[in-house]
């Protein structure tokens, strides 16, 4: 989709932005607006249009919320910002806003003495001007004047000059158009029908059905007006859809009205008044004034009916082309070869003629064919509908992405897929399923990032738990292995003075074998030494087996110890759940998880994006139609109803194809060959 924020419209104001709300404001009250109030400060930018640039010590500038403009006041004296109106969107200003409107982002919004729900997270721009709160002022003034000024050097450098023969032409259009305006005040001025009765009707959406009487000076399109029978005027109009007769002297009339009225607030007995719509001429005046102004993109009006001075043909090798209609099922003709290359090396303006029968229909496929793989936008038209019908008719065989413009019961019945609204809900359709099955995927993208999260904090728990484990048995583990390492010190010990007891032991026994008690009692005293050493190791021997039944003692009752055991047990699940883990998933883990809450994030932030973008091409079908006439290369409609519609009242063309133009008189095929960079005109000869 064509981005309708360039970088050259935006900004970025690194600071947040407070709004204080005007006293007036306030009186008049702010409830019924405080949820619209509360969505501005959910936003992180405003689509601003700068409606006065500046007015003695102040700007203003409306900003645009879903259905609702904010109007707000800067004040240099001050440096405040206020918000002074606030209004409903009726006139469906969108497009303005992105024709005209600068970007503008914020760290955040608010509005002083408003609640205000969470706001949304920031959004990082770049490329774009940054500047300060204080620079706000003067920046969006520079760049409201920088595009006047643009626009002024355009309207100097470009605007052609009307000299005579174009200015007669345009007069003569004029007075054709003004002709035709009171010949149709004149038709209009009827007796005024009395009705007796409504019916509703079911067939046309808001239409009703009139009882009249007479109604012969009355004829089907005819645009009327409903008043009561005291002739007070009202916003009730429509278009006679059908007449039929009940008796000689009742009928009944088929009325499909303008706008939804509720059928209560319809007079039930009154007046209908034949009235003159003034549409086409209106049509025609606008286009007159810009073709003198110069604002049209068929410039070559300007030199070919002022001088009648062609450009030459393009030098295009058509023998590629020449191929392909030559293998069709039927082949073109010499002459409609020489048509098809006419028309498409024509640079400014070119008629063809051909009478009923030699394939007009089949020359004018052929250029759409080139010309959509030229990437050109194309217009299709003539004076009548069925002419227009037929050509897309033909186009359509091949090409659907095609808009016809007009009114439903005028188009034929296999062309009314064309319609505008058909289209628009056809690619409504098709984009809110688009966006549904991306939400899908990305859903189903950040479901998958969210299980792996859990699965690398189920790790990360695992991890934390066996560090946890180890840290509770810690000061057991090390009063154990002391007990243990004691216990062994001990045992050695013990065995140590063992032997060197059961050595002393065979040297006193020496005394103890002595019969003789002269001779003992000398032995004795020999082995006095001995047998001291003899005792004290006893006595370092039961200490020593004191202390290592103790350790024993102390080591037993540490490895039966319930709580110990089990610290002991949750530590060794731990550890055999965290080798059930791979190596490469426990590797760099707070990198892992801290990536996957970072792509998390974004899915989120792309769910949440495109489910805003789903409420909106659900409601707002202005949206909608910016981008479906960026997407639609061919448009159908007649002469004047190209120009009657307001969404399609700026659309330009690279190539305007007019069929039937010998019937069309000069102020009407003006409307669809301004509207092109050059015209192929086809007529009968």
């Amino acid at each position: 989709m064509k981005n309708i924020y360039p970088s050259e419209r935006t900004l970025f104001c690194k600071e947040g932005i407070e709004i204080k709300v005007s006293s007036k404001l306030k009186e008049e009250g702010l409830e019924e607006s405080i949820p619209f109030l509360q969505k501005l400060m959910e936003r992180s930018r405003l689509l601003v249009n700068l409606t006065v640039a500046e007015e003695g010590e102040r700007i203003f500038f409306d900003v645009l919320v879903e259905d609702m403009i904010f109007s707000i006041g800067y004040y240099y004296n001050t440096n405040q910002y206020f918000l002074t109106k606030i209004k409903e969107n009726k006139k469906k200003a969108y497009v303005e806003f992105l024709r005209k409107g600068i970007l503008v982002y914020f760290s955040q919004i608010m509005v002083k003495d408003i609640a205000s729900p969470s706001t949304k997270d920031k959004v990082l721009v770049e490329k774009v001007k940054k500047i300060t709160l204080s620079q706000l002022p003067e920046t969006l003034i520079e760049y409201s004047n920088r595009k006047e000024e643009k626009q002024e050097v355009k309207s100097e450098s470009d605007e052609p000059e009307i000299k005579e023969n174009l200015e007669k032409l345009l007069d003569f259009a004029t007075i054709y158009n003004k002709y035709e305006k009171e010949k149709g005040k004149q038709q209009c001025q009827k007796v005024p029908l009395n009705y007796t009765k409504i019916e509703t009707q079911a067939e046309y959406e808001n239409t009703y059905i009139f009882y009249v009487g007479n109604a012969k000076e009355y004829q089907k399109t005819m645009y009327v007006k409903i008043t009561d029978v005291e002739q007070e005027e009202n916003d009730i109009n429509g278009q006679i859809l059908e007449i039929e007769p009940i008796s000689e002297y009742q009928n009944k009339l088929y009325i499909q009205l303008s706008e939804q009225v509720d059928f209560k607030k319809i007079p039930q007995n009154g007046k209908i008044h034949c009235v003159y719509q003034d549409v086409q001429n209106r049509v025609r005046e606008k286009v007159i004034e810009n073709i003198r102004k110069g604002k049209t993109p068929a410039k070559y009006l300007y030199h070919t009916f002022e001088n009648f001075d062609y450009l030459p043909f393009e030098n295009i090798d058509f023998s590629k082309l020449e191929e392909k209609m030559q293998k069709e099922k039927y082949p073109l003709n010499p002459s409609q070869v020489k048509a098809v290359e006419k028309g498409i090396a024509t640079q400014d303006l070119s008629l063809i003629l051909g009478p009923p029968g030699t394939g007009k229909t089949t020359v004018i496929a052929w250029w759409v064919k080139y010309f959509l793989k030229q990437n050109k936008r194309i217009l299709i038209s003539s004076q009548n509908n069925s002419a227009v019908d037929n050509v897309l008719e033909r186009i359509g065989k091949e090409y659907t992405d095609i808009i016809r413009i007009g009114d439903e019961k005028k188009v034929a019945e296999n062309i009314k897929q064309f319609l505008y609204t058909n289209k628009l809900a056809e690619f409504k359709k098709k984009l809110v399923n688009t966006t549904e099955k991306s939400i899908q995927d990305n859903q189903q993208k950040l479901e998958q990032k969210i299980q792996k999260n859990e699965s690398y904090q189920e790790i990360d728990q695992i991890q934390r738990k066996v560090q946890e484990q180890q840290e509770k048995i810690k000061e057991n583990q090390k009063i154990l292995k002391q007990e243990i390492k004691n216990s062994k010190t001990y045992y050695d010990d013990v065995l140590k003075l063992q032997k060197k007891s059961r050595i002393l032991e065979e040297k006193i026994s020496v005394v103890s074998n002595q019969s003789n008690k002269i001779l003992k009692f000398f032995v004795k005293i020999l082995h006095k030494w001995e047998i001291l050493q003899y005792q004290r190791i006893q006595d370092w021997l039961a200490r020593k087996r004191k202390k290592y039944n103790e350790a024993k003692q102390t080591i037993q009752s540490m490895i039966t110890d319930d709580d110990f055991l089990e610290e002991i047990k949750k530590l060794r699940e731990c550890q055999e759940k965290l080798k059930s883990v791979p190596k490469e998933e426990r590797e760099n883990l707070d990198q892992k998880m801290n990536q996957i809450q970072q792509e998390i994030k974004k899915f989120r932030k792309i769910v949440e994006a495109l489910s805003d973008w789903r409420e909106h091409i659900k409601e707002r079908n202005d949206i909608l139609t910016a981008i479906l006439l960026e997407t639609i290369q061919v448009v159908g409609a007649t002469c004047i109803g190209i120009q009657s519609r307001k969404l399609f009242a700026d659309t330009t063309f690279d190539v305007a194809i007019v069929d039937e133009a010998g019937q069309i008189q000069i102020h009407n095929v003006m409307v669809p060959i301004s509207r092109a960079k050059k015209s192929i005109l086809l007529r009968g000869s």
